[in-house]
């Protein structure tokens, strides 16, 4: 494994989650494509710089996905909408022990015991993991709910550009301002 100070969450992260070093500091182990690396962050500090670097910060993320999705104790985030980063945590963020998986490189699911699951992932990979089948596949629909609300509002609705009979004209002064209609010769209603 690579040991490097810095990484942003991209199309090919797979996965991150918490590693104790040699002195008891919190960085994050991230499967990248097929690579391994340790990044000299905790997950929440790597995540967080991850969407600063997009536009965002973790709390934000946070509360839109609360708000969207109601309240729910550990929610999804997103990311990045264009490079369909969406990120699941496994339990609450502030336990070493989350796993934050990749939403678009999850592929399949499958029980293994009573209160375990085999994560099958993108590039071949699997994570046994100590949770319900039906738990983690409820925590992907949640995702999977956040995603389709966030892409849809993106997309905005549907219109058209007509040039108007009438418009205003704006004048700022020292006052106040001052609307005005015009006509579609470009007189206003004090010109005539």
């Amino acid at each position: 494994m690579r040991i490097v100070p810095e990484y942003l969450i991209n199309e090919n992260t797979v996965l991150v989650e918490g590693i104790y070093d040699e002195f008891a500091n919190l960085w994050s182990k991230v499967l990248d494509k097929e690579e391994l690396l340790v990044v000299m962050l905790s997950p929440v500090k790597l995540i967080n710089h991850t969407l600063l670097k997009y536009g965002s910060d973790f709390q934000g993320a946070v509360n839109s996905s609360k708000h969207i999705l109601g309240e729910v104790k550990t929610p999804p985030i997103h990311v990045n909408a264009k490079l369909d980063i969406w990120l699941i945590p496994t339990r609450s963020s502030k336990l070493q022990s989350c796993v934050w998986f990749s939403h678009s490189h999850i592929k399949d699911t499958k029980a293994v015991g009573r209160k375990k699951t085999e994560v099958h992932l993108s590039f071949g990979h699997t994570y046994e993991l100590l949770m319900k089948e039906i738990s983690f596949n409820h925590k992907r629909q949640k995702a999977a709910q956040l995603k389709e609300h966030i892409t849809k509002n993106s997309l905005g609705t549907e219109s058209f550009i007509a040039e108007p009979i009438r418009g205003f004209y704006i004048r700022e002064s020292e006052q106040e301002l001052v609307f005005k209609k015009e006509d579609s010769d470009g007189e206003t209603e004090e010109d005539k």
